[in-house]
């Protein structure tokens, strides 16, 4: 293999692994948000936040729905890019409510990990791909 190659073979790796991280944090991002802040909101708020709390009631389930359908599909990518060989365990554990935010960090560990090894920098949601591809020219 050339040094090219290479170079081209870690950049698409590390665009895989820093898109399907990113949607897994948002994934799970807006399960908290609907799982949580309607409570939040009916404590703190009172009434006056209340048409906002049964908004997010409302729609909670489809998004709900929507998360335990991706969310296992992003994690096997993550794990895949990370050559992990539990990613299916780990995609199955993702769908666990409160599991996932364990999954997340753990997954957080491990592609921080890698990317530090590539000389990458790693943001809240992920590594930096744009930073990865001007440093690599």
């Amino acid at each position: 293999m050339t040094t090219d190659q290479i170079v081209d073979e870690v950049s698409g790796g590390l665009s895989r692994l820093a898109g399907s991280y990113k949607a897994v944090v948002i994934l799970i991002g807006l399960q908290l948000c609907v799982t949580g802040v309607p409570v939040l909101l009916a404590l703190v708020g009172g009434e006056s936040f209340m048409p906002i709390a049964v908004t997010l009631v409302i729609i909670r389930p489809i998004v709900l729905l929507l998360t335990v359908l991706v969310l296992p599909i992003y994690t096997y990518r993550v794990f895949d890019a990370l050559g992990s060989k539990l990613k299916v365990i780990w995609a199955i554990l993702a769908i666990v409510p409160i599991l996932n935010i364990i999954v997340l960090g753990w997954m957080s560990r491990q592609a921080s990990v890698r990317c530090r090894e590539l000389g990458v920098p790693v943001g809240l949601f992920g590594p930096k791909t744009k930073t990865a591809q001007l440093t690599d020219r």
